[in-house]
């Protein structure tokens, strides 16, 4: 997988801590710390995702950190918000419960300050950690200071050890998706303002700092309820004390609190910094669906992680090499993309061609073959659906069987109780395979209306545009007026009922790319598909499209303002 670019680039971000003195026989790097924090998404919670192997790009990249306190190597995990907090909480902090539950937290984002004191914390506890093991090899005297002194606060404790220098620097990385890559680039601006600059060196806790990496996926800043969804309170615009930056966008998604982020600044981007455009919505790229969810392939999603991982290793984050990954049955699972998907991908991005150009032109030129493909699919039998009606029979097959297993036995006369148990066990299975077949049927329902939902927008935008009027469509309220409307460009229009793509592209857009507006709000989403993604530059509408994004947002905010949460619930219904 690494080629001798990634590899070389692994090797030098590897020893650029070492001393330039010979080695003695076995190298010691303890006291040059290194650290990386991984933001998890909305909704995303590595515990609670294991079970459905649905994992964010966020929790597999921390899956395969290296974590080795005894050579200065420290991760940390912060969940998503809309979870609960992997952070022992005392019992008594109630409001919890509500500020992890994923309306809350994940429908409109609360949780953030809990995410961002989180990894002060972890940063505490890494500088605690290393200076333990630091005073456990610095001899019994320095030992005996910091036992004297640990149970003190930090800032004390360091005080009474500042006279022996056992930290000589500390390298931090982070890497973050969707709100939690919102919470990313929020931590290094907090931590920013923790250090202090000492004859022109960062230093943090009175120890050398330098802000090695920070790696994002599809950046979502929409913190707060719909009224108030305006990024005040999270700081975006990243510093330029950053050696290294990247960026990865979704070129699909469409949901209307979703806007992206970009780490451009002024329309460049500082040295070294960069943004990739990937196929997909937000989990597509991001990470976090689940094997065969609305009847695609969850891989897609590897692709921009294992181009996250060369990133992350060539820029010093300490993760585990990849032949470590490639012998490891649970990390290969986790990271390695299957032959199938990369030559599909390949394939798409051949056909799509627009790899350089602004964030905004290379968005446009993915949609126009995603528009293009929705006219192709509509009325018809997909090959997604063709797999859907197997793996549905499959999943029945297995059903039926189980169901004639456990009938035996239960109409059996004296059946024993080893039998019996042997039923409840078939039964357990049973119920498993029944709830894969049932999220099977919802996924592709969910697909399937909207897929009529496009349909029959792009017909009634097709009548407008013969009679000259405006591409607006929306959602009706109950006066029989647009609540939530928004304008189609004609470029969208020419792509639907253009030419047809590819067979290949038609089968990369049915086999991997999910809707994630299909299902979202119940179903009630009140935007159209025909509509642009709103595109950021650190809370500044940075196309001119966006701007119409900003009037949607002050449209919900008199919604809610005049009519509460539940009169925004209700329009959208």
């Amino acid at each position: 997988m690494e080629s001798a670019h990634d590899l070389i680039a692994a090797l030098t971000a590897s020893t650029q801590d070492v001393d330039k003195e010979a080695p003695a026989a076995k190298q010691d790097c303890y006291d040059r710390v290194k650290v990386a924090l991984f933001f998890d998404g909305t909704g995303n919670n590595r515990d609670a995702d294991a079970a459905a192997k649905k994992w964010s790009n966020v929790a597999r990249l921390y899956d395969a950190s290296r974590r080795e306190p005894e050579n200065g190597i420290y991760a940390y995990y912060i969940s998503g918000v809309g979870t609960k907090l992997n952070r022992k909480e005392p019992w008594w902090e109630l409001g919890k419960y509500v500020r992890d539950s994923s309306f809350v937290g994940g429908g409109v984002g609360a949780g953030a300050d809990s995410r961002l004191e989180s990894g002060d914390m972890d940063m505490n506890d890494m500088l605690r950690r290393a200076l333990k093991v630091a005073t456990d090899k610095a001899g019994k005297d320095v030992k005996a200071i910091y036992d004297k002194n640990q149970e003190k606060g930090l800032s004390d404790l360091n005080k009474a050890l500042s006279g022996h220098r056992l930290i000589k620097s500390i390298e931090i990385s982070v890497l973050g998706f969707s709100r939690g890559a919102a919470l990313a680039r929020a931590f290094v601006n907090r931590m920013l303002k923790m250090c202090n600059r000492e004859s022109g060196t960062l230093t943090y806790q009175s120890y050398p700092i330098t802000f090695r990496f920070l790696g994002l996926f599809d950046t979502v800043a929409s913190f707060g309820l719909p009224a108030h969804n305006d990024f005040k309170d999270v700081d975006l615009w990243l510093p330029k004390d950053l050696q290294r930056c990247v960026h990865y966008v979704a070129a699909h998604e469409l949901r209307y609190s979703f806007p992206v982020d970009l780490i451009r600044q002024n329309g460049s981007y500082p040295g070294n910094w960069k943004e990739e455009v990937f196929p997909g919505v937000h989990s597509d790229v991001g990470g976090g669906y689940a094997p065969d969810e609305q009847g695609r392939s969850d891989t897609l999603a590897r692709v921009p992680l294992v181009e996250m991982y060369r990133e992350a290793t060539s820029g010093g984050v300490r993760l585990n090499d990849w032949a470590f990954v490639s012998k490891s049955r649970t990390l290969s699972e986790m990271l390695m993309i299957p032959e199938a998907t990369q030559k599909a991908f390949d394939t798409y991005m051949t056909f799509v061609g627009e790899t350089a150009g602004s964030v905004g032109q290379r968005i446009k030129a993915h949609m126009k073959a995603w528009y293009a493909y929705k006219h192709t699919v509509s009325g018809h039998m997909s090959p997604a659906d063709a797999h859907y009606q197997q793996e549905a029979k499959a999943y029945q097959g297995q059903i039926d069987e189980l169901n004639a297993k456990i009938r035996a036995i239960m109409t059996k006369r004296g059946a024993t109780p080893a039998e019996r148990d042997q039923a409840v066990a078939l039964a357990t299975q049973r119920n498993a395979l029944q709830a894969k077949q049932d999220a099977l049927k919802s996924g592709v329902a969910q697909i399937n209306s909207g897929e009529v939902q496009i349909s029959d927008e792009a017909a009634a935008l097709l009548e407008k545009r013969k009679h000259g009027e405006p591409l607006v469509s929306g959602k009706v309220g109950a006066g029989g007026h647009y609540m939530f409307t928004s304008t189609a460009a004609s470029w969208m229009l020419d792509a639907y009922y253009g030419a047809p793509p590819k067979a290949d592209v038609v089968s990369f857009f049915d086999t991997y790319v999910h809707d994630s507006k299909a299902g979202f709000l119940g179903g009630s989403e009140p935007w159209s598909y025909f509509r642009n993604r709103g595109v950021w530059e650190s809370a500044h509408a940075v196309v001119a499209q966006s701007s119409e994004w900003e009037q949607q947002r002050q449209h919900v905010q008199q919604v809610v303002s005049s009519q509460g949460m539940a009169g925004f619930v209700n329009g959208v219904r």
